[in-house]
């Protein structure tokens, strides 16, 4: 009797050994997925911090281009007006010409 119960606890001891092996080999599994984890992580922080990086260059570009292009349209504009004024001018007073002119002609004829 006691040498079955000797025998039954040197089986459980076994048993309770393999479960403790598998049990490590499953932490060094997890560990190794845990390392793996973080450095896809590091890598993804990496890779978004470098693609906030170029989209605040992208999004600093596109704000300069748009104020260069307004600064231009504005130059653009205030030309148009100035000869849309000078022709103005240059029609009233051709216009007015065309009136002495004509009332020469109607008092020479």
């Amino acid at each position: 009797q006691w040498y079955q119960r000797r025998v039954a606890i040197t089986a459980g001891i076994r048993d309770n050994k393999d479960q403790l092996e598998t049990l490590e080999a499953e932490v060094l599994r997890l560990s190794d997925a845990l390392k793996d984890a973080n450095g896809a992580k590091e890598s993804f922080e990496d890779e978004n911090e470098e693609l906030e990086k170029e989209l605040a260059a992208a999004k600093q570009d596109a704000e300069q281009k748009v104020s260069e292009l307004r600064e231009q349209l504005n130059l653009e504009t205030n030309e148009a007006k100035t000869a849309a004024k000078t022709a103005a001018d240059q029609c009233l007073s051709l216009s007015s010409e065309v009136e002495l002119l004509t009332k020469d002609l109607a008092v020479s004829k």
